[in-house]
């Protein structure tokens, strides 16, 4: 957005929140939410009183919910009309993937007519492959807390481990003792890091021949896009975004299924490895960067 203009942020909770955005109101062309919630209902108001062009990008927690897992805004019932509201109203509503695009018009209860699909864009040119692959199954999820492991399926990702006993697993973005509190033990062949910064996974990414996403719930996931880009074959399970990111590349599986899991990353380490280049390409193809970008100049400027 920077190409297009000048961008004033504000990251703020609490009632100061509602005067820091009539202030910028006031001096602003486009009011600009990440993330649709109770704040960006206000902003949608502040943008129709002061008749500015609105938009808010939808990412996921926001318009998924899951009570079981704890997951979602909407988990909160009196958070339903404001969500509601700011979707009805705003300009343009963006989510990333069709698959949020079918939960904004559902939680929204409207035909959609502000929607327009926005894929996120990654830079091809920073997640390239390596030279060598080796025979191992990266996955990459931040779990700080117990709801994070069922939520990227990372209990099944251990348990699929133990069928596979001579295949290495990486996962990284793990905190410490949030494995030990679910009483879940490692296997030998299951290697955990904490969470890295993108700069940092990039040789992981690069020497792994296989990247899993074994999610419970997941509206685009961004590791699978950037494993992709590094030439992983993927895995993944075939709910959310995930298949609109995989297309017709690598193997998608039923969330839960440990047995089918296996069966497929063992199909995916014996897969030819020009499955890795048709995976990156079809990322370069689809939710690159430029095409992010141009997307969104349409959008704002049109």
């Amino acid at each position: 957005m920077r190409e297009i203009g000048e961008v004033r942020s504000i990251t703020s909770s609490g009632f100061l929140t509602i005067g820091k955005l009539k202030w910028l109101s006031l001096f602003s062309d486009i009011l600009v939410a990440w993330f649709v919630s109770t704040y960006s209902a206000v902003l949608v108001l502040m943008a129709r009183i002061f008749r500015k062009k609105s938009i808010i990008f939808v990412g996921g927690a926001d318009v998924n919910v899951d009570p079981k897992m704890g997951y979602g805004l909407l988990t909160s019932r009196w958070k339903r009309w404001f969500i509601r509201y700011a979707l009805r109203r705003a300009t343009y509503v963006l989510p990333m993937s069709k698959h949020l695009e079918e939960r904004t018009r559902e939680i929204g209860n409207y035909d959609g007519s502000n929607i327009r699909q926005v894929a996120p864009g990654l830079d091809p040119q920073l997640w390239q492959p390596g030279q060598n692959k080796e025979d191992m199954i990266l996955t990459v999820a931040a779990c700080p807390t117990e709801d994070r492991i069922r939520i990227k399926g990372i209990d099944i990702l251990i348990k699929t481990a133990r069928s596979l006993p001579d295949v290495p697993f990486l996962i990284i973005g793990i905190k410490p003792g949030v494995l030990t509190s679910l009483h879940i033990d490692l296997p030998p062949n299951v290697t955990i890091k904490p969470f890295l910064k993108e700069n940092d996974l990039l040789p992981f990414y690069q020497k792994s021949k296989v990247y899993c996403q074994p999610s419970r719930i997941e509206s685009f996931s961004f590791a699978l896009a950037q494993g992709m880009l590094c030439e992983c074959i993927p895995v993944g399970t075939n709910i959310g975004g995930i298949p609109e990111v995989m297309g017709n590349v690598g193997y998608l599986v039923a969330p839960g299924d440990h047995e089918v899991l296996a069966s497929s990353l063992q199909k995916a380490l014996d897969t030819h490895s020009d499955t890795g280049a048709a995976a990156r390409n079809r990322v370069q193809a689809k939710f690159s960067l430029f095409h992010r970008s141009e997307k969104l100049k349409q959008i704002i400027l049109g």
